[in-house]
């Protein structure tokens, strides 16, 4: 079986090595799309992984706006024809492909509906423990997601050329009719939106504008980020507490936005080690 990741990256330093280490142990080509020009080290660190041999292919989008339905949608076509997979696999990057205890992640993966879009559900973290390292700083999730999102994987049933991954791949359409899916009860998503205070006011400054400068965005898409935007139009500065409350209440419905939490380490799914985790290590 071939699987097949597509992912959009801009302004993903803080985390797309770990993103591109915890997948490549189950996806066999992960397909990133360098979506306009980050401002940070993102080109770089992606430039370096498929360096050192990992499956990671390059591809380069110089549209300003977030068209992601398109764009993710002109990606999966043109890895279709080449790769000819079994399953695509479209992922943010700040989304983990995480299993339930004691399952694969591969053998769960193969083991998917051929006749059916799966769905998995988001759980989101929270950066609530103050440290360096990003998988420990995840140490707390919300324990229960309001509205519940969810990401679709596809199989090479629906691989046609009406496929049409729809803005944020939370659903697929042929022919202009949207398809099916159904949630999966092994597999999730570990969802990292806010990670820091940094992060999180780089992400507040920088994604709202590219989703309000979208012609096909709908009213309503990407609200989340018109609200970190605009707490970054109110203060100056994000704080440890900012980030953390910015991630309670990300995407989250009004009644929902000072959750419930509940310790659940990330560490305990995403178990990779970075570059930088090796060298503070001692290890090669």
């Amino acid at each position: 079986m071939k699987i097949v990741s597509l992912t959009m990256v801009y302004n993903e330093a803080d985390i797309l090595e770990l993103f591109v280490r915890h997948h490549v142990r189950f996806i066999d080509e992960m397909i990133l799309i360098l979506h306009g020009k980050s401002i940070d080290q993102t080109e770089q660190i992606a430039l370096q992984l498929r360096a050192e041999g990992l499956p990671v292919t390059l591809e380069y989008s110089d549209v300003a706006a977030y068209e992601q339905s398109s764009i993710l949608t002109e990606a999966a076509h043109r890895a279709i024809e080449l790769h000819q997979p079994d399953l695509l696999v479209p992922l943010d990057c700040d989304e983990f492909l995480c299993a339930r205890e004691g399952v694969s992640l591969r053998t769960a993966l193969e083991s998917l509906p051929a006749d059916r879009i799966t769905a998995l559900p988001w759980r989101t973290y929270i950066p609530k423990t103050p440290t360096d390292s990003l998988v420990e700083r995840m140490s707390h999730r919300r324990s229960k997601e309001m509205p519940q999102y969810s990401k679709v994987l596809i199989p090479r049933t629906f691989h046609r050329s009406s496929l049409v991954i729809r803005q944020g791949s939370h659903s697929v359409a042929l022919h202009g009719h949207d398809i099916p899916s159904d949630p999966s009860d092994t597999l999730w998503l570990a969802h990292l939106p806010i990670r820091s205070a940094e992060q999180a006011r780089q992400k507040a400054i920088h994604a709202w504008p590219r989703q309000r400068d979208n012609p096909h965005g709908k009213a309503g898409d990407c609200f989340q980020w018109r609200i970190l935007y605009e707490a970054a139009g109110r203060q100056a500065t994000f704080t440890h507490n900012d980030a953390v409350t910015l991630a309670e209440q990300y995407a989250a419905d009004a009644a929902a936005r000072t959750p419930d939490l509940i310790h659940d380490p990330l560490g305990s799914y995403v178990a990779v080690k970075t570059l930088a985790d090796r060298a503070e290590s001692g290890l090669q």
